[in-house]
């Protein structure tokens, strides 16, 4: 295996926002040491959600970690074309195991993105994403209401947006953030009344971008020193 990390850290532009990029290549046949499996990250720490794809020529993972940092890994395979519809159907089957205990891995991720963009200034992306995680909240209450009879009313489009609410600015964007991560806590409540909150890492997250727009407004990426 050999190790090669791309993207801003390897060009020396990273600051405590930036994600690390690893480009992982692996021997013909050892790609199922490092995917869809994700047990071997758990060396680095606590999980907090995972995001699996499977791309022409790689496989990749998508880590945060309940510390916040967060990993984007590509597995490439040397010498061998990668058999996509193996991969793929092995992903969806670790992380259907995986909703069973924590579900709502791409709703986190999800959240986690729209944070760090509007710390990045892109309130454009940040407001789309905000939006998104509107989005499954709505589309996890259908499916609740249509395919398994749960009581959702029309009660619960009041909670879609917070009292007032614009995306016309940095804070306003992650008051919605949070709006939707109530409404979605709210209705896997519904779904599953034994279900544990996973909100505390996206909270301290928010706390951390609302004290970074608010001392620096639009943020401005630095490159720590080492």
């Amino acid at each position: 295996m050999h190790v090669q990390p791309f993207g801003s850290v390897a060009a020396a532009l990273h600051d405590s926002w930036s994600d690390l990029d690893v480009r992982l290549l692996v021997a013909s046949g050892a790609v199922g040491a490092f995917f869809p499996e994700y047990a071997w990250l758990e060396r680095f720490g606590r999980i907090y959600c995972v995001q699996h794809s499977v791309a022409p020529g790689h496989c990749g993972l998508r880590v945060v970690f309940e510390d916040l940092r967060r990993v984007d890994i590509m597995i490439v395979e040397r010498g061998t074309q990668l058999d996509q519809a193996r991969w793929r159907a092995a992903s969806e089957l670790v992380l259907a195991d995986r909703a069973r205990d924590r579900p709502g891995d791409e709703f986190w991720i999800g959240a986690v993105d729209a944070v760090v963009t509007v710390v990045r200034d892109d309130l454009l992306v940040a407001a789309k994403l905000a939006l998104d995680l509107s989005g499954r909240c709505l589309e996890l209450a259908l499916q609740l209401r249509d395919d398994q009879a749960r009581p959702i009313g029309n009660e619960w489009v009041e909670h879609v947006f917070a009292e007032n609410a614009s995306l016309a600015e940095p804070s306003a964007i992650l008051d919605h953030i949070l709006t939707s991560a109530t409404l979605f806590e709210g209705l896997q409540r519904v779904a599953n009344s034994g279900y544990l909150s996973r909100r505390r890492p996206l909270d301290d997250l928010i706390r951390q971008a609302r004290t970074t727009t608010a001392e620096h407004g639009a943020y401005r990426p630095r490159a720590l020193h080492r």
